[in-house]
């Protein structure tokens, strides 16, 4: 089958709400720094929202920021994600719909409203989250679309999927590999790893053909302090490791191949929501396009373990890959808000000779 799409992303349909915050009041509000604190109802979460002042008010959601980057590099992309039949659910669909993403889903009527994070950002544009999952959390397996499954050439999943909709991400990636697609992870959260580590360990052991992940989160799943060996342990399960390393740049490991890319220079960084789910969005838009091919046989470049079998990963210029996700981050991390302001193709075409 011919592929229809590029990317298809699925994860939780949220809207953020962006504030500026100092690191005294994350500390009273008793969130973790630099991670996502679950919020158990709408109540709790208006709560906190009142709390601080917001500034943005913008459709997010990890997997949705990702689609939306893929798009805006010229890349077909398509989302799944749950969103009620309210205002928030509607400003979401409207938002990711004119960014050049597919989405198409049937709101939840009667249920929770749509889902919403409130994203502090202190001084340091380290950004603290507490999410209010709502209707994102009602995921179900009849919301997957299997026929678009099978037409894009790689599944993005969100890694926060797993506290709310495991059925659903193993029905994706059962669907995608039924059909010979790529299968990727993004691990998301640091405490994310930290409730599920197990599960998650297995999953990227033996179903994830393309693992996403920082420097924390990747130690923390294979529980070390050392990098190295963290990356080695993602390598010798045949899974191609995206791992990213903040303003140390990223490492990409296939096999024995291990490819090291420094972060893309920025004037000034304000605010780092969504550096990772841009750079994973320029890292599949490449993987997805003849730019990101290697002219290297296919056959010279397969990982040691059995698990990859794509020609799509085998034949990935890697650093190319990395590069293009390295670019984006600069652009997101450069202001407010986690969705590019800028055109992302002619980014590429201007800083092309640079990377």
């Amino acid at each position: 089958m011919n592929a229809s799409f590029d990317v298809l992303a699925i994860g939780n349909a949220i809207v953020d709400v962006l504030a500026k915050v100092t690191e005294e009041q994350v500390a009273e509000l008793g969130l973790g720094k630099g991670g996502m604190t679950l919020v158990s109802d709408e109540a709790e979460a208006a709560m906190v929202a009142e709390s601080v002042e917001p500034e943005v008010h913008v459709s997010g959601g990890s997997a949705a920021n990702t689609a939306v980057g893929v798009a805006s590099f010229g890349a077909r992309a398509a989302y799944m994600g749950k969103v009620a039949e309210d205002s928030l659910g509607r400003l979401f669909t409207t938002d990711i719909r004119t960014a050049g993403v597919t989405y198409h889903s049937n709101p939840l009527e009667g249920g929770p409203g749509s889902g919403r994070c409130l994203v502090l950002v202190t001084p340091d544009a380290e950004r603290t989250m507490a999410t209010y999952l709502g209707a994102s959390s009602m995921l179900e397996v009849e919301d997957i679309d299997v026929n678009i499954v099978r037409s894009a050439k790689v599944t993005y999943l969100e890694g926060y999927l797993w506290d709310s909709a495991e059925e659903s991400i193993r029905f994706a990636i059962d669907a995608a590999h039924a059909a010979g697609r790529v299968v990727a992870l993004s691990l998301s959260d640091p405490f994310l790893v930290e409730r599920h580590r197990e599960g998650l360990r297995k999953l990227v052991d033996t179903h994830v053909d393309l693992l996403f992940a920082n420097e924390s989160e990747v130690k923390l799943l294979y529980e070390t302090d050392d990098f190295d060996e963290a990356s080695s342990r993602v390598a010798l399960t045949g899974t191609v490791g995206a791992l990213t390393r903040g303003a140390s740049g990223a490492v990409v490991v296939r096999g024995r191949e291990r490819v090291a890319v420094p972060a893309h220079a920025t004037a000034q960084v304000v605010d780092t929501t969504g550096a990772g789910d841009l750079f994973a969005a320029g890292f599949l838009a490449a993987l997805t396009t003849s730019a990101g091919e290697s002219s290297k046989p296919a056959g010279s470049l397969r990982p040691m373990g059995q698990k990859v079998g794509s020609e799509l990963l085998a034949k990935a210029d890697l650093h190319k890959c990395a590069a293009t996700g390295a670019l984006a981050a600069s652009e997101i991390i450069s202001h407010m808000g986690s969705r590019p302001l800028i055109s992302l193709r002619k980014l590429l075409n201007e800083e092309s000779s640079r990377l």
